[in-house]
């Protein structure tokens, strides 16, 4: 069961719950956070002792990145179209397009490329040391 502190932290602002083992993944938090102009988005490793409490209660989610807004999660295209419209203008505009087009059909789409995304990033170019800015937004309690 989630503690008070963990419920606090879950009203906080929306978090993206990642695969912390998958360099894709991680690479795609990154990205995240580069282009996430009003700093809403905090980061939180499903591997993290609070992603295994909150997948323990509310999942399981599957093989998926999964987002917690507003006192629900959304998984899969879902969770990809909410986090567009949360970032620069040309992303916003990307996941109100895929509002528009059939959530069965992106899922299949997302799920294809879920099942092979340790083989899109095999390596990391480089390490990227983290920011405070960023850390301040990591969960990993």
């Amino acid at each position: 069961m989630l503690t008070s502190s963990s419920s606090e932290l879950m009203n906080q602002g929306p978090i993206v719950f990642f695969d912390g083992d998958c360099l894709f993944c991680n690479a795609s938090v990154l990205y995240i956070f580069d282009h996430d102009t009003q700093h809403s988005f905090r980061f939180c490793s499903q591997q993290s002792s609070f992603g295994q409490r909150v997948i323990g209660e509310h999942g399981p989610f599957g093989d998926t990145l999964f987002l917690f807004e507003n006192g629900r999660f959304l998984k899969r295209s879902a969770a990809v179209a909410r986090i567009a419209r949360g970032l620069r203008w040309w992303h916003r505009l990307v996941g109100i397009v895929a509002l528009a087009l059939p959530r069965g059909l992106l899922d299949l789409f997302y799920d294809a490329f879920a099942r092979h995304r340790h083989a899109f990033l095999t390596k990391a170019a480089s390490c990227r040391r983290p920011t405070q800015d960023f850390l301040n937004r990591v969960i990993s309690e």
